[in-house]
């Protein structure tokens, strides 16, 4: 039996990624401190971290996979991962 479990999510607004895919993405959004990791791989290599209480709005992520896709760990319950599906990523502005 499974006990119902209550997270608290951050809300996630935009994704932007410079023309050059080496480069590092900005994702926005209002309380990033509730992600405990971004990843663009699903073993969570070369995840960013984030500190419990990480005051920011952006983060500095790696580029999403092939199709598109962001992983993610909350604070809350860290033993799970997430898909977050994301749209194409904006380019930055030059």
């Amino acid at each position: 039996m499974f006990a119902a479990c209550k997270a608290r999510l951050p809300r996630l607004k935009t994704l932007n990624c410079p023309a050059d895919p080496a480069s590092k993405c900005t994702l926005d959004g209002d309380s990033p401190y509730l992600l405990a990791s971004v990843s663009a791989a699903r073993d969570f290599d070369a995840a960013t971290a984030v500190a419990e209480g990480y005051p920011g709005t952006t983060l500095s992520v790696l580029r999403p996979n092939q199709d598109s896709v962001l992983f993610v760990r909350l604070h809350d319950v860290p033993e799970v991962f997430n898909r977050l599906k994301v749209a194409a990523p904006a380019k930055a502005a030059k």
